[in-house]
């Protein structure tokens, strides 16, 4: 099972890395803090999930999910926040 993970704020990536890999100790998991690099990263390897913050500068996560729906309609979308808004 390939794994995204992406958060801009890198102790959250940091600690979001830790929970997935302690929930799927055999998954691969790929992690980012700038969108653009998890793209590059699911043009190349197909992603069955990806975990995404919602704020992420220069590109919402929203908008991420949408992009990597585009190079990949089955990727199913996790998104994960701090935020009490969302």
């Amino acid at each position: 099972m390939n794994l995204l993970a992406v958060d801009d704020e890198q102790l959250a990536l940091l600690d979001l890395e830790h929970t997935i890999r302690e929930a799927l100790p055999t998954c691969s998991l790929a992690a980012f803090t700038l969108p653009e690099d998890a793209l590059a990263y699911a043009r190349d390897t197909p992603v069955d999930a990806a975990f995404l913050d919602i704020e992420i500068p220069g590109m919402s996560g929203l908008g991420l999910a949408a992009a990597l729906r585009e190079i990949n309609p089955h990727t199913n979308i996790i998104f994960v926040t701090g935020y009490d808004a969302y």
